[in-house]
C-alpha cells in the first residue's frame, strides 16, 4: 500500500483492505462519445473523397460500387451532405470517373479533384453551381493514383504520385500544374503526406524489401528539395497520419508489412503499433499501442485535438488517441464494421463517417456501403444537454455553471458534468473559467463558449490535469477522501504536475496530512465528493 503501516493503527489498515477491494471492483472505464445514425448516400461508394465546405456542408465526389459478379465501376456522381437536416442530395457529376482520388479545398471556396484511378486530369467543382469543370491534366501520367494533396501556406496545392520519382504543383491562381522535387526513395510508395506547422511537408514511405522499415522525407517548399529524415520504429504500409496541435505528427496503423524473405510476399495483417513524429528533432518515438489494428482505417482531429481511429479491416471497434497522456481509449461502438469509408469533422465538432465496405475479410457488391453515421463527442452532447436543460444558448458564466452541475449525466459524459460542487466559486474553477473568458463573468456567451473555456483552463491548470488524471483511473467522480488519497499517489505523474502528485506516501496517515485535507472537507472521512472537491480541500490544507 501508498501509506505507512508501521504510523496506522488496526482500524486504519482495516479500511484500507477494504479500499483496495472496492478499488479493484469499482472502476468503469468511460465512453468518449456516441455514434448515431444519419441518411444515406445516394449511391453505395468505396474509395470517394469527402471535403467540408465552407458553408459546412460536406461534397461526397467518385469513388466506386462493385458490380456483379465482382468488378468495380469508377463513379462519376457526386453528392452533398447537410448537417442541418441530416440528408443527402445529388449534386452535379464530376467530368470524369475516378476512384482513390484527392480532394482539396482552394481558398475561394472551390474544390480542387485530381487523379484518382480513372485518369490523370484534374477539375473543380463550385458549390455555388454545383457543376464541376475541366482544370486541365496533370504534368505526368504517374499521377493516376495520387497518394497526397496538400494546401501549402503558399497558396498551391501539392501533389505526390505513385511512383514516388516527382510531385506537382497546382497554382489556383494560373490553373497550371508544374513538376517540383524528387524524392530520395527510389521505387517506394507514397504512404502519407502531411503539413507541419514550418509549412515543409512530412512524407512517410512504403517499403516492400525486407527489412521493411518505413522511412521518412520532409519536402521544403520553399526549395522545392526533399531530404531524409526519422527513420521510424515500424513499416506502417498505409497508416493514417494526423497533424496534432503540439505539432508533433501522429502515425498509426496501417499494415505491419513484408517481413517475408521469399517473394511473393503478403502483409502480416492490421498493425496497432502507433509512433509520433517531432519535427524539432526530426525523429519517430513510439507512443501508446492501439487497442486493435486498424488498416485502411480513418483518422481524423476532433476539436479538442484528441484524435478519432475509425474502422478499417478486422477492426470495428473506434479508439481515441489523447496527446497529452499518449494514450489511446474506446471510442464505443460504431454501426457495424467499415473501412476505405471517408471521416469529416462537421463544423459542430461531430464527425461525418460515410461509406466504404463492410466486409473483414473479402469484398462483395453487398458489401459496398451507402450508408452513413456521425460520431458525437461527450462535449458536444455536453453543449446540447445545457442547451436543453436552459432553453436558450444566451447564458453568463454563473448560469452555464449551475447548468453544468445540474444537467443529466449520460454515458461518455465529460467528468464532473451534471456532479455538484465540481464547478467551485471564485478563485477556483470557475474564476479560472471567467479569466479564461475575459474576466467578465456576467457576460453573456453561448454553451460552446463556456465549454470551449472550461476544456481551455482544465487542459493548461495542472491542478485541473490532476483532477482529470485521478478522474481516469478511478473511472468515477465519486469517491471518499481515503480513496482519492490512493489515486493522488498512484496516478501517472506528468510535467507541471502539483507537488506531491503521483508520489507514494506523499499522503501521510491520520495525524498527518490526509487528516487535515478531511478536516478541511467537514471532518468525514467516508463522505463521498468529487476529485475537484477533494483537491480543493488538498490546497487547503497545504496552503497551495
Amino acid at each position: 500500500m501508498i501509506l505507512n503501516f508501521r504510523r496506522i493503527g488496526a482500524r486504519v489498515i482495516a479500511k484500507l483492505i477494504f479500499l483496495s477491494f472496492l478499488l479493484a471492483s469499482s472502476a468503469i472505464a468511460q465512453s468518449p462519445g456516441t455514434f448515431i445514425p444519419t441518411g444515406s448516400m445516394t449511391t453505395p461508394r468505396i474509395g470517394h473523397s469527402a471535403t467540408l465546405l465552407v458553408d459546412g456542408r460536406v461534397l461526397i465526389a467518385g469513388g466506386a460500387r462493385l458490380d456483379p459478379p465482382g468488378y468495380f465501376t469508377y463513379l462519376a456522381s457526386a453528392e452533398i451532405y447537410d448537417p442541418g437536416t441530416g440528408t443527402f442530395a445529388a449534386t452535379g457529376n464530376m467530368t470524369t470517373a475516378r476512384s482513390g482520388h484527392n480532394a482539396t479545398l482552394l481558398p475561394n471556396g472551390k474544390v480542387l479533384i485530381a487523379g484518382g484511378a480513372g485518369g490523370n486530369s484534374a477539375e473543380l467543382y463550385d458549390p455555388n453551381t454545383g457543376i464541376f469543370t475541366s482544370a486541365g491534366k496533370i504534368f505526368t501520367s504517374t499521377f493516376n493514383v495520387t497518394r497526397g494533396a496538400l494546401l501549402l501556406q503558399n497558396g498551391k496545392v501539392l501533389f505526390l504520385g505513385d511512383t514516388r520519382t516527382s510531385a506537382e504543383l497546382y497554382d489556383p491562381s494560373t490553373g497550371t500544374f508544374t513538376a517540383t522535387g524528387y524524392s530520395t526513395s527510389d521505387g517506394a510508395t507514397t504512404a502519407t503526406a502531411t503539413l507541419l506547422q514550418n509549412g515543409k511537408v512530412l512524407f512517410t514511405v512504403n517499403h516492400d524489401v525486407p527489412p521493411a522499415i518505413s522511412s521518412a522525407e520532409v519536402y521544403d517548399p520553399s526549395t522545392g528539395t526533399v531530404a531524409s529524415t526519422g527513420p521510424m520504429n515500424q513499416n506502417h504500409t498505409g497508416p493514417t497520419a494526423t497533424l496534432l496541435p503540439n505539432g508533433k505528427v501522429l502515425i498509426a496503423g496501417g499494415d505491419f508489412g513484408w517481413t517475408c524473405f521469399d517473394f511473393p510476399c503478403d502483409g502480416n495483417g492490421p498493425s496497432n503499433v502507433a509512433e509520433l513524429y517531432d519535427p524539432v528533432t526530426g525523429t519517430f518515438a513510439l507512443t501508446g499501442n492501439m487497442s486493435n489494428g486498424h488498416e485502411d482505417h480513418t483518422a481524423t482531429l476532433l476539436s479538442d485535438g484528441s484524435v478519432l481511429i475509425a474502422g478499417g479491416q478486422e477492426a470495428a471497434t473506434p479508439e481515441i488517441y489523447n496527446p497529452n497522456y499518449e494514450n489511446f481509449t474506446s471510442a464505443g461502438k460504431m454501426s457495424g464494421p467499415r473501412a476505405f469509408h471517408t471521416a469529416t469533422l462537421l463544423n459542430d465538432g461531430r464527425v461525418l463517417i460515410a461509406g466504404g465496405d463492410d466486409a473483414l475479410y473479402g469484398w462483395s457488391p453487398r458489401t459496398t456501403l451507402a450508408s452513413a453515421e456521425l460520431y458525437v463527442p461527450p462535449w458536444q452532447q455536453a453543449i446540447t444537454a445545457m442547451k436543453t436543460a436552459a432553453g436558450t444558448d444566451s447564458y453568463n458564466f454563473w448560469q452555464w455553471a449551475w447548468l453544468w452541475q445540474r444537467s443529466p449525466t449520460f454515458p461518455g459524459a465529460p467528468a464532473s458534468f451534471g456532479v455538484l460542487g465540481s464547478i467551485d466559486n471564485t478563485p477556483g474553477l470557475l474564476g479560472e473559467i471567467i479569466t479564461a473568458g475575459g474576466g467578465n463573468g456576467a457576460q453573456i456567451i453561448s454553451a460552446e463558449q463556456w465549454v470551449q473555456y472550461y476544456r481551455q483552463v482544465i487542459a493548461t491548470d495542472p491542478w485541473q490535469q490532476a483532477i482529470a488524471r485521478m478522474q481516469a483511473s478511478a473511472g468515477t467522480d465519486s469517491y471518499n477522501f481515503w480513496q482519492w488519497a490512493w489515486f493522488w499517489q498512484r496516478s501517472v505523474t506528468f510535467t507541471g504536475a502539483p507537488a506531491g502528485f503521483g508520489v507514494l506516501g506523499s499522503i501521510d496517515n491520520t495525524a498527518g496530512l490526509i487528516g487535515n485535507i478531511v478536516a478541511a472537507g467537514g471532518g468525514n472521512g467516508l463522505a463521498m465528493v468529487s476529485a475537484q472537491q477533494w483537491v480543493q480541500y488538498y490546497r487547503q490544507a497545504t496552503s497551495q
